[in-house]
């Protein structure tokens, strides 16, 4: 078992956050224009209102500004638009996002602000009295792709605590519409974890993650570091008659592809007692089209989408109860590990093995089909014992066993 020593490296690289076209990035809302507080001054660190240069009464704004960080609103240039207003203060407030304006009260005062990476927001026209305070909210609409980079596959990342993913093949993990500002990042690998807070920013859009790998028993030395070694965990493979267990599905393996690191599992348990394909009586005599005879995630899938399929279901229903990924196998699929005889005795050992019930019993498939002889719509069935598949009315009672992929 080896051991990784999990150290987190920020790395800027260039990012230009201006997309082609007029996108105006900068969006002040002047329906959220209101006074701080009739004929008063409130919560403000800086002196009184002062007049202009020709001796005018001015009024402050204080414009919050969701999404820019203290450092860009330092940036912001106010404009005025028109004759006979003047700026007489522009300062960036203590506390949050916030930009704080005097200038000439007039109705309308118009103006706009700038920064040099985001452009030019909207034009606003306001009602000002002297001496008065206002309130004024606006945002950035600048949302940035954050990359994390690793030298690990299959490495969980987190960004603020909101899974993400895994690493791909090249152990990157793209995380899309970040807002600028302050995050948190943790990349998770086996039992070591690392956390790192970062500051996102049209600068600052990729964050690298280098896995150290050594031996459990070597020293802690600089030859034993492969920093540039990419670590692809090792993925455990299959053999039909397997019993499998990811800590979230249990079942014993009736089917692999791709060499056994794929395949799928039949659960360990049955129905306690035999359950209805279905319990209404409408749907048991039509045709729903959950026909698909190789996949049955593909016919659960659209009697899912059916109104209050939970309670009308109720071999789907089984299924469905197990977990997520469980689903009732098609009607291939469900021949697979019960007419099979050679599938069927090692998926038997298994439970045998484990003291759970064997495979040997009248079964439920997901798959429709049409009985010429009753003249009615039905489900494919098999049973073990006769060694046959069946037509079966779907209001009839069979024993469900669930089937997922791995």
């Amino acid at each position: 078992m080896k051991r990784f020593l999990l150290s987190l490296l920020c790395a800027i690289v260039s990012f230009s956050a201006m997309a082609e076209g007029p996108k105006r990035l900068i969006n002040i809302d002047p329906a959220t224009f209101r006074p701080v507080q009739k004929d008063a001054l409130t919560g403000v660190n800086i002196d009184a209102i002062g007049k202009d240069r020709s001796q005018r009464p001015c009024a402050r704004i204080k414009l919050h500004i969701n999404r820019m960080s203290r450092e860009d609103i330092d940036q912001l240039v106010v404009y005025p638009i028109g004759g006979n207003i003047e700026l007489t203060r522009k300062m960036t407030s203590y506390e949050g996002n916030g930009l704080i304006i005097e200038m000439t009260a007039k109705q309308p005062t118009r103006f706009f602000i700038r920064h040099e990476k985001y452009g030019d927001s909207n034009e606003v026209s306001l009602n000002l009295e002297g001496s008065k305070e206002y309130y004024l909210d606006g945002q950035l609409d600048l949302l940035l792709p954050v990359t994390v980079a690793t030298n690990v596959v299959g490495a969980e990342v987190y960004f603020d605590r909101e899974y993400k993913g895994l690493t791909d093949d090249n152990g990157f993990k793209t995380i899309s519409e970040v807002m600028p500002g302050k995050h948190s990042i943790m990349v998770v690998y086996e039992n070591y974890a690392a956390k790192q807070d970062v500051e996102v920013n049209n600068d600052k859009i990729s964050f690298r993650l280098t896995v150290n790998n050594k031996p459990a028993v070597a020293e802690n030395t600089p030859e034993n570091i492969l920093p540039q070694q990419l670590i692809v965990p090792e993925i455990k493979t299959y053999k039909v008659g397997d019993y499998y267990n990811d800590g979230k599905k249990e079942g014993v393996v009736f089917w692999v592809t791709d060499g056994g690191k794929h395949g799928k599992i039949v659960s360990m348990v049955q129905s306690s007692g035999c359950l209805q394909w279905t319990s209404d009586m409408y749907e048991a005599q039509c045709f729903i089209g959950v026909d698909n005879e190789n996949d049955g995630a593909k016919n659960m899938d659209l009697v899912s989408k059916s109104i209050d399929w939970r309670s009308k279901y109720p071999a789907f229903r089984w299924c469905a109860n197990l977990g997520e990924g469980w689903y009732l196998p098609a009607i291939e699929e469900l021949k697979m590990f019960t007419l099979d005889e050679s599938v069927n005795d090692v998926v038997n050992s298994t439970l045998t093995k484990f003291s759970r019930q064997t495979i040997n019993a009248l079964y439920w498939s997901s798959t429709e089909s049409f009985s010429k002889y009753a003249d009615v719509f039905c489900a494919w069935s098999v049973a073990v014992n006769g060694h046959r598949t069946a037509n079966s009315q779907k209001g009839a009672r069979l024993y469900v066993r669930a089937v997922a992929a791995f």
